[in-house]
C-alpha cells in the first residue's frame, strides 16, 4: 500500500484568496444571479479572487505558457529572476575611479563640445574604469561628488558641480603656482597599505612549477605613511605599522592620534625650512580646533561654546535661539589642528580638492612600491616580519630621479587642469547660446513638468547643456 500523501499547507495569502472566493459565491447564491456573465471568465476570475482584472490577465497568460511549455512546474512568483546584481549592490567607487569620472566629464565639455548626461558617461566610464553597476547608480555617485542636475530656461537639464569646490579647485591652483614661484619646496604627505596578499595575478610559468597562488583571507597588513617632494624622499619621515585589522579601508586603520604623533615627531623635524605641506582631506587630516556645536548638539554644548568666545548667554535660551548665536560668532574658515601645528614651525598647507589625487605626486611612488612587493610575493602569505622588510626595502628604492619625474608628470596635469578650468566657461557659454538660437525644447525631457523639488532626481537624460566645473 503506498503511503498516504503529505498534506498540502496553504499559507495566509492563498487561504485570503479562497476566502473572498467563498464569500463572492455566497452572496452570487444569495441573489440567485451571476454578477458577471458565463462567459467574461476573466472579469470573473479577478471579481472572485479580489484581484484587478489586469493582474488576472497576467496570471492568465502566464498560465497558458506554463501549460504549453512547461506543465509539471508551479507560477513563479514575479521578480524572483531578475537579471543578475553585481556581488556588491552598493556602489563602492575609490577616489581614484572618482577622478577619473571627473576628468571624463571635463572631457565632454573641451574636447565633445556637449554636456555629459548619464546615459552618455556611462558607457565611456565603464571603458575606463571597473563600474558594473547601473546608470542609477551613477547618477546617486554624481550627487555624493557634488554634481547636480538643474534646468536651464529652456528646460534643459545641466550638471552642476557645486561652486564652492570649483572655488577650492582654482585657489588651490592658484595657490601652488605662486609657492613655486616663491622658490618654496612642496612636499606631499599621504597614507597606502600592503598587505599579505598583494601579489600579481598573471604570471609566466613553467608547466612543471606552481605560480602564484592567491591568498583571499591575507592576516597581515601594513600601514605606510610618508612624504615627499622632488628632492626626493624626506629623510627619516617613513612610517611602517601593523594595521589592527587586515580588512577594510586602510583610512579606517589610521587615525588622528597616530597621524599626529607622526607629525609632530618625524615630520616638523625634517621638514626644510618654509615647505608647503600638501595633504588629503582624510577625516583625521582635518580635525578641527574648536569646532563649533551644531544645531543637534546639546544646550550645554552649545553654551560652553559661546562662553568660550567670550559671549555671555543665559541658560534658559531656547536652542533655536543658541544656534542663532553660534551661527554669528563661527569663523569663517575652519582652523585645523595639524595646519596650526605646521604654521607654528613656518609652513603652510594646502588641502587637494575632493577627487583631484592625480595632483599628488605621492600616489606614483606607492604604485611602485607595490609592484616591488608583488615582484617577491610569488606565495601570497608572507610573515609579518617578511612584509614589512620587502616594504621597507621598496620605499628605499624609490630614488630622488624617481621623484623628479613624478613631480614633472604632476606640473603636466597641473597645466591640463588650469587649461580645463580656463576653457570650460566658453565652452559653455557656446552652447548656452547655440541652444537660445535654436529656441526648440522639443528635445527635453517630459520630467520638466515635474515640481522643482523632484529636480535632484533628474539623471539629465536628454540634457545637451553644460556649467563651468
Amino acid at each position: 500500500m503506498p503511503p498516504p500523501e503529505k498534506k498540502k499547507v496553504i499559507h495566509s495569502q492563498a487561504r485570503e484568496i479562497i476566502a473572498k472566493v467563498i464569500e463572492t459565491c455566497d452572496n452570487e447564491a444569495k441573489n440567485k444571479c451571476l454578477t458577471h456573465l458565463v462567459t467574461q471568465a476573466t472579469k470573473r476570475a479577478a471579481y472572485y479572487t479580489g484581484v484587478s482584472e489586469f493582474t488576472a490577465k497576467q496570471i492568465r497568460k502566464e498560465n497558458l505558457e506554463r501549460n504549453r511549455d512547461r506543465p509539471n512546474e508551479v507560477l513563479s512568483t514575479p521578480g524572483k529572476k531578475r537579471p543578475t546584481r553585481p556581488q556588491h549592490t552598493r556602489v563602492d567607487v575609490d577616489d581614484f575611479d572618482r577622478c577619473v569620472i571627473k576628468n571624463t566629464i571635463h572631457d565632454f565639455y573641451i574636447q565633445e563640445k556637449k554636456g555629459p548626461t548619464v546615459s552618455k558617461l556611462l558607457p565611456v566610464i565603464r571603458n575606463k574604469i571597473n563600474f558594473p553597476w547601473s546608470g542609477r547608480s551613477l547618477n546617486r555617485l554624481l550627487k555624493m561628488m557634488n554634481y547636480k542636475w538643474k534646468k536651464s530656461q529652456s528646460k534643459r537639464k545641466i550638471l552642476v558641480e557645486r561652486a564652492d569646490i570649483v572655488a577650492w579647485r582654482h585657489t588651490y591652483l592658484r595657490k601652488i603656482e605662486e609657492f613655486r614661484n616663491q622658490g618654496r619646496e612642496i612636499v606631499y604627505l599621504d597614507e597606502t597599505w600592503v598587505d599579505s596578499n598583494l601579489t600579481f595575478k598573471k604570471c609566466w610559468q613553467h608547466s612543471d612549477e606552481f605560480g602564484i597562488q592567491a591568498n583571499h583571507s591575507a592576516g597581515n597588513r601594513l600601514i605606510v605613511l610618508h612624504a615627499g617632494s622632488k628632492y626626493g624622499s624626506l629623510r627619516n619621515a617613513e612610517l611602517v605599522y601593523k594595521a589592527g585589522s587586515a580588512s577594510g579601508d586602510y583610512h579606517g586603520q589610521m587615525n588622528q592620534v597616530n597621524f599626529e604623533k607622526w607629525v609632530d615627531e618625524k615630520l616638523i623635524p625634517n621638514l626644510p625650512p618654509r615647505s608647503v605641506v600638501v595633504m588629503d582631506n582624510a577625516p583625521y587630516h582635518s580635525v578641527q580646533v574648536d569646532k563649533a556645536s551644531n544645531k543637534y548638539a546639546p544646550n550645554r554644548d552649545m553654551i560652553e561654546w559661546l562662553r568660550r568666545k567670550g559671549v555671555e548667554v543665559s541658560e534658559k535660551l531656547h536652542k533655536v535661539d543658541l544656534f542663532s548665536l553660534i551661527e554669528k560668532h563661527r569663523p569663517q574658515e575652519k582652523t585645523f589642528r595639524v595646519d596650526r601645528r605646521l604654521v607654528e614651525f613656518g609652513h603652510n598647507v594646502l588641502r587637494l580638492p575632493p577627487y583631484m589625487c592625480d595632483l599628488s605626486p605621492i600616489e606614483l611612488p606607492w604604485k611602485k612600491m607595490k609592484h616591488k612587493v608583488r615582484e617577491n610575493n610569488v606565495t601570497g602569505d608572507l610573515s609579518l616580519q617578511r612584509l614589512k622588510e620587502l616594504t621597507e626595502m621598496a620605499l628605499s628604492s624609490i630614488t630622488k630621479e624617481y621623484w623628479e619625474g613624478y613631480c614633472q608628470h604632476t606640473l603636466k596635469v597641473e597645466s591640463q587642469y588650469r587649461f580645463r578650468h580656463n576653457t570650460l566657461p566658453a565652452v559653455v557659454d557656446n552652447l548656452i547660446s547655440l541652444d537660445s538660437d535654436s529656441g526648440s525644447d522639443s528635445d527635453s525631457d517630459d520630467s520638466s513638468s515635474r515640481s522643482s523639488s523632484d529636480d535632484d532626481d533628474d539623471d539629465g537624460s536628454d540634457s545637451e547643456l553644460a556649467t563651468p566645473l
